[in-house]
């Protein structure tokens, strides 16, 4: 059976209308389209203006802006001002005193990246210092070799002004792991029959760098105890402390001491200072992070 069929004049002629005005009847097509794109757009900002000027709107406004208490909001979420637990000095002898401070950030996701102190005697300021304490982080901060020659009294420290940064995923995370910190008092070593050499009270310690990252410098606060009495304090500088590297450590005290049994040392590494990283850490979470 032969299904074939002629095509007529009139398909042919609409078959060259088709060919021959291709390109007009796409852009008709297309401003077609942008009508009607253009006229969704316009019913859509008519009924948002009208919503907005109902007083359905106004009243829902009022009532989300009623019940939210900013005021508490931003005072439930603010840092908790820093605690002083103690401040004394220690007479290293012929004028020299160190002064000691313990401070402790009570915020587990605030960072007190700058903290502007000052020691003060009868009242008497001297000089503005700054330091900074790391989320949760309670340590010593000690002004060393303070030299005067009258008597000191009535020692005091002032916090004058905190710079806070709330501590998120763009901060890294940075543990140390202290351990075998042992004290050895002052002591006397023969050297021949009749001279010996004196070896000052020393501290040993190991800390390990748990983090994945290496640092330009760390340094070091230790202390030493007589019971729970502070009897003296040091400092060390550790430079190059490479990733997961254990490193054993040593400090010398020239003045003599008391009966000491128990020490405490403290990593003092700013987290958010960037610019002690070894190589460059990009923060994940972008720069501008909340300050206050």
């Amino acid at each position: 059976m032969d299904d074939y069929k002629p095509i007529s004049t009139r398909e042919l002629e609409r078959g060259y209308y088709l060919l021959t005005h291709r390109e007009q009847l796409k852009k008709i097509g297309a401003v077609g389209l942008l009508a009607v794109v253009l006229i969704i757009y316009v019913i859509l900002a008519i009924n948002t203006i009208a919503y907005a000027s109902s007083d359905s709107y106004a009243s829902q406004l009022t009532r989300i802006e009623t019940q939210t208490d900013w005021a508490t909001y931003h005072q439930q979420r603010k840092p908790m001002e820093l605690n002083r637990l103690f401040t004394k000095y220690l007479s290293l002898g012929e004028g020299k005193y160190n002064f000691v401070t313990f401070l402790e950030n009570p915020n587990t996701d605030w960072a007190a990246i700058e903290i502007e102190y000052e020691f003060t005697i009868n009242g008497q300021s001297l000089g503005i210092e700054k330091t900074f304490l790391n989320p949760g982080e309670t340590r010593l901060v000690v002004r060393f070799g303070y030299e005067d020659r009258g008597t000191v009294s009535n020692l005091d420290v002032n916090i004058i002004g905190t710079k806070w940064r709330r501590f998120e995923n763009d901060v890294p995370i940075i543990n140390w792991d202290i351990k075998n910190a042992e004290y050895t008092p002052t002591s006397n070593v023969a050297v021949g029959s009749d001279d010996s050499l004196v070896i000052p009270a020393n501290v040993k310690w190991q800390a390990q760098n748990l983090s994945v990252y290496d640092f330009w410098e760390v340094d070091f606060i230790i202390a030493v105890f007589n019971g729970e009495n502070l009897v003296g304090v040091n400092k060390y500088k550790a430079r190059d402390f490479m990733s997961l590297e254990d490193r054993e450590m040593e400090v010398f005290w020239t003045t003599s001491l008391s009966r000491i049994n128990k020490i405490e040392v403290w990593p003092v590494l700013n987290g958010t200072d960037f610019d002690n990283y070894k190589e460059s850490y990009i923060t994940p979470g972008g720069s501008d992070r909340v300050r206050l």
